[in-house]
């Protein structure tokens, strides 16, 4: 059996009590935790390194809607 180390189990947590999908957020609630994402040492990733956010360019978004 393979132990968990003290990252492993706060990043188990920390996933468990994350907002879900559809989960509705008053707007103060919104730019409370993107102030709290934004001094995180990783913002762009949850604690298991899974992306929770992702940077299109401008250009991306064009060719996505076919505009170029």
């Amino acid at each position: 059996m393979r132990s968990c180390g003290g990252r492993e189990i706060a990043a188990s947590i920390a996933c468990h009590a994350a907002i879900k999908v559809n989960m509705p957020l008053e707007p103060a609630k919104m730019d409370w935790l993107l102030a709290e994402l934004g001094k995180t040492e990783h913002p762009m990733s949850c604690p298991h390194g899974r992306p929770i956010a992702l940077r299109y360019s401008l250009r991306d978004i064009q060719r996505a809607f076919q505009r170029i």
